[in-house]
């Protein structure tokens, strides 16, 4: 299939992994901080982007701050995988 290129920007945040609902006596929420990057996700793409209607291929790229110790002089300034929390899946699901 050819893919044609629909639109294409960034999204500048801190990447925020979706948590899950939590329960109280009055039903199930979604805790503040993922509520709250959902939402500027939404205001994001709503400014620019129409609907999209059809099949669609998505490129996710997320960048972390670098931990501090890896903030040394003679430390690579290339990115670094991150390999503890969060994992992928659940950013994704965060952006979705």
């Amino acid at each position: 299939m050819n893919w044609k290129l629909h639109s294409q920007g960034t999204f500048h945040a801190d990447p925020v992994a979706l948590a899950r609902p939590r329960m109280s006596r009055w039903g199930a929420y979604t805790p503040k901080k993922s509520f709250e990057y959902q939402k500027e996700m939404l205001k994001w793409i709503e400014i620019d982007h129409e609907p999209i209607t059809g099949p669609i291929k998505v490129s996710i790229t997320f960048c972390h701050k670098r931990p501090a110790r890896l903030n040394r002089k003679k430390d690579t300034v290339a990115r670094i995988p991150k390999v503890t929390k969060p994992d992928i899946d659940n950013m994704i699901k965060n952006g979705s």
